[in-house]
């Protein structure tokens, strides 16, 4: 550590030792070296792989960015705490598989400024890395799912086998997305108890979110009406514990395995075209309208509803009225605007046909399509929608052809 120079200051990081087994205890202590101390204000945060796990604020406040490490800490499992002005520790008191890594300290000089606290200058410490080894253990671990593939509202199972183990387990469930952290979904815990991660708790209370210990060794998750953002790489880690005298828990051993899985959006590709043979017709005459849905999915046995518009001929902007809404249970509703409309039309989710044409029928047609899903309370929500372009029907007069008699000499 180098002694400070004015308003300089030294950063310095102890981990002790940096090789260790599952289940031991390991400490990362931020040391700060820097004249008239008591009057200065500092923040000192700890990363993990250059992500940040949890600070110290210049109030001396714990303060936890990653969500992962929030969870644990309120478990008992890790603390961070400022020991003095110069010296402030985060400590896990049972190593797994997910802490080894490159660690480090980075430490700011606050000023209290009207709106609050300003860095004025930011020191990084030197990298400690944790080495972490296994235990002797058979333990391995199986993971399966439903599908590798589902569209939007569609259910996702997965299944976690570990082998045969003399240990308790735990098994918890994460979902890494892209390149972001992993968050956690759920854990059933050693004894038995269900742990939540935090934005999967009003999920799983409506019971969109279902994680079950079917056995010693198997355990599930279901996830139902599923978001676009449940796509990604799910990981199910198995972990062995020790129940030591005294009554408490001791970590022994984590395997994990992974899968990715995507969950198609149901505005992938979805489009609508809007097509007749007639565009042209004679007053009286019949015209037929076919509006065909498409979309980078199968679309069999997703729940839509079609919504037929019109722009009556001669009326400027884009004014569409709604003619009649077919719902994805089938309901009919006609506008109670337009009721001449219902008396001469046959209209189903694909096709709409109008007898005995007259000039009011003379319009610009389009469809909607409402694709819909499950929301969070099971109630039926739109997923996604389109709309066709917009297609001119024309109704001209009936021409009447007068032919005469004539006698030939």
């Amino acid at each position: 550590t180098v002694t400070s120079m004015g308003r300089d200051f030294a950063v310095n990081v102890d981990a002790g030792r940096n090789d260790l087994t599952i289940g031991y205890p390991f400490n990362v202590t931020c040391s700060l070296k820097a004249q008239n101390l008591p009057a200065r204000f500092f923040q000192v945060v700890w990363l993990l792989n250059n992500s940040e796990i949890a600070r110290v604020d210049p109030h001396g406040v714990s303060i936890f960015i990653n969500a992962e490490y929030g969870i644990r800490e309120g478990l008992g499992e890790l603390n961070i705490a400022r020991k003095s002005k110069e010296n402030y520790v985060l400590k896990i008191h049972h190593v797994g598989l997910s802490d080894e890594g490159i660690y480090h300290c980075e430490v700011s000089e606050m000023e209290r400024t009207d709106a609050g606290f300003t860095a004025v200058q930011s020191k990084r410490s030197q990298d400690v890395f944790l080495n972490i080894k296994f235990l002797d253990s058979n333990l391995k671990v199986s993971l399966s799912s439903s599908s590798s593939q589902v569209t939007e509202g569609e259910s996702l199972t997965f299944r976690c086998d570990a082998s045969e183990t003399s240990t308790t387990l735990s098994m918890s469930w994460y979902l890494i997305r892209g390149q972001e952290q992993r968050e956690m979904i759920a854990s059933i815990e050693q004894d038995g108890s269900l742990r939540l991660g935090s934005t999967y708790q009003q999920r799983h209370y409506y019971g969109n979110i279902v994680v079950e210990k079917m056995s010693s060794r198997t355990f599930t998750l279901g996830i139902y009406n599923s978001l676009v953002t449940d796509g990604g790489r799910y990981v199910c880690q198995a972990t062995e514990w020790a129940l030591e005298t005294g009554g408490s828990w001791r970590k022994m051993n984590d395997q994990f395995e992974e899968m990715s899985v995507r969950v198609v959006p149901l505005s992938l590709g979805l489009k609508v075209a809007l097509m007749s043979r007639t565009p042209v017709v004679q007053s009286g005459s019949h015209f037929d309208l076919m509006c065909l849905v498409s979309a980078n999915y199968s679309l069999d046995g997703v729940p839509m509803s079609i919504i037929w518009q019109f722009l009556p001929s001669g009326i400027a902007g884009d004014y569409y009225q709604t003619l009649v809404k077919i719902s994805h249970d089938g309901t009919i509703e006609w506008s109670k605007k337009y009721p001449y409309f219902q008396t001469r039309t046959m209209v189903t989710k694909s096709k709409l046909r109008i007898h005995r044409a007259t000039k009011k029928e003379m319009a610009r047609y389009r469809c909607d399509v409402e694709i819909l899903r499950r929301d969070m309370e099971n109630k039926w929500m739109t997923g996604a929608t389109a709309t066709s372009s917009s297609l001119m029907i024309e109704v001209k007069p009936q021409v009447f052809i007068i032919t005469t008699d004539a006698a030939i000499w």
